[in-house]
């Protein structure tokens, strides 16, 4: 503790911040290698990496998988693009890890340096990077190829040229019109974190005019092409866990909170309540991303932790300098503190490198891909969907692609998922199979996790129990995490 009583050199810091996020990053994959497991981490992974392998020129839009219904809408974003343009010299297995990790690293030294231009000392804004890169949210979207690696980078590139002098400004002004080709949401966040800034330090009040008229040009012009040639989103994601599930990392959060540093943002608030005219803009964005997390759920999420790091940060280094009567007391809060922080990020990266998909789910798929005709339909859960496309060459009857760029797992969007949810739920034979033949589908992939609360909830439960009748459904290959069969029952 007497470290923190002294300024840490920024030159000291950043080599910790870059050992640091390096063995971060680096520990969820080789946990995952040491269980023999090559695949990639996370369902989010394939479904980029199966678009970096379709763009093949097209650059705004693609149609994919007509099955008779509406045909499934997307969209490249320019995340896609840079793997599907590293991918030709590089494989994408490789690619889709090398990618992600490089700009995590990257965004771990840039959130460092911006925070001393917020008036943060050198100790604040190197215990506000620690907390930053220990997340849950920083671990998730650097292991996994996500599309949010690039959107973080390009918001603190933006930002970090933003402060800078006039010669960066063009540097913030592309970062800021890449990431309106991402989403309306993430536009919208990135101009209210670059709006707080602009509250705090009017100097640049028009710079970020620029930045916002050319951010609604680019997303006016781009959004109005792609409504006016595939039609508005047909569904836009909705949160069906509940609130605390999608924010806290313990109740089942991908991407979301450790109490732990929910402690310490609380904690931060209330200590800095009595500057409350100073730090509103900081309160105001709280409050209103928290809220709006309630509906969407981890991509809220992500750009809160900017602010909760922070927080977390001078929360820490107020502790660490106040006076205490008893010492020992001080020692052991932060402790306790500090061992939570340590266990809740390890315990993340165990749970994140054995997360699905495993080679135990891809080989039934390679192996259908091998023996059966390419032109089958595979009907399985959405977030198989570009499992199944990558390793079998199928289509899938489900797809997870539907909502423009925006993935989903749920069953109640388009009419193939509602489909595909009656099936599952069938108890009647003659309805599933009738489901089945309508919309020619030949094989059914079942993984572990949906029979374990994904899908069902006990074995032998609805379309399980009638997967045992012989005459209509053959199983073909399984493993220890998953199984294809066969529908044999074909009427046509």
């Amino acid at each position: 503790m007497y470290y923190f009583r002294r300024q840490i050199s920024r030159k000291r810091a950043l080599l910790i911040v870059l050992a640091l996020s390096f063995i971060i990053l680096l520990l969820p994959h080789m946990l995952r290698f040491a269980r023999d497991n090559s695949s990639l981490i996370g369902y989010e992974s394939y479904y980029n990496a199966w678009h970096s392998s379709q763009a093949d020129g097209r650059f705004v839009l693609v149609e994919h998988n007509p099955l008779g219904y509406e045909g499934v809408k997307d969209i490249f974003d320019p995340y896609q693009l840079l793997l599907s343009l590293v991918s030709i010299f590089l494989d994408i297995g490789l690619v889709s890890r090398l990618i992600p990790f490089i700009m995590g690293i990257a965004s771990a030294l840039l959130f460092y340096l911006i925070l001393p231009k917020l008036e943060l000392t050198e100790n604040k804004a190197f215990l506000s990077t620690l907390f930053f890169i220990s997340s849950p949210i920083f671990i998730y979207i650097f292991s996994v190829s996500s599309r949010y690696s690039l959107v973080v980078l390009l918001n603190l590139v933006g930002l970090y040229a933003f402060m800078r002098n006039r010669r960066y400004f063009y540097l913030a002004l592309v970062s800021y019109m890449l990431i309106t080709f991402f989403g309306v949401f993430d536009s919208l966040a990135s101009c209210a974190i670059l709006l707080i800034y602009t509250i705090f330090n009017k100097k640049n009040k028009r710079r970020f005019y620029i930045i916002l008229v050319s951010m609604f040009v680019t997303s006016f012009i781009y959004y109005g092409i792609i409504y006016m040639n595939l039609g508005l989103p047909e569904h836009i994601n909705g949160i069906s866990a509940g609130f605390l599930q999608q924010f806290i990392t313990a109740l089942g959060a991908r991407t979301g909170f450790s109490i732990f540093m929910l402690f310490l943002v609380a904690s931060g608030v209330i200590a800095s309540w009595k500057q409350k005219k100073i730090y509103y803009p900081l309160y105001l964005f709280m409050f209103l991303f928290t809220l709006s997390s309630i509906y969407l759920g981890p991509f809220a999420n992500i750009y809160l932790n900017f602010i909760f790091s922070g927080f977390a940060g001078m929360t820490i280094f107020t502790l660490i300098r106040r006076r205490w009567e008893l010492n020992i007391i001080r020692n052991l809060l932060l402790a306790i503190i500090l061992c939570g922080i340590i266990f809740s990020s390890f315990s993340y990266i165990t749970q994140l490198s054995v997360s699905g998909p495993d080679d135990d789910m891809i080989f039934p798929l390679l192996w259908l891909g091998k023996h059966t005709d390419n032109a089958d339909v595979v009907l399985s859960h959405p977030q198989n969907s570009y499992i199944i496309r990558m390793f079998a060459a199928k289509t899938p009857f489900t797809d997870m692609s539907y909502n423009y760029a925006y993935y989903d797992y749920t069953f109640g969007s388009t009419l193939r998922e509602k489909t595909a949810g009656r099936i599952f739920h069938s108890r009647y034979l003659q309805n599933a199979t009738a489901l089945l033949d309508e919309n020619n589908i030949s094989y059914i992939y079942i993984d572990n996790q949906m029979k374990k609360g994904l899908v069902w909830k006990e074995d032998k439960q609805e379309f399980l129990f009638l997967l045992r009748n012989k005459e209509n459904f053959k199983r073909i290959i399984k493993t220890d995490n998953a199984e294809i069969y066969q529908y044999i029952g074909k009427t046509g």
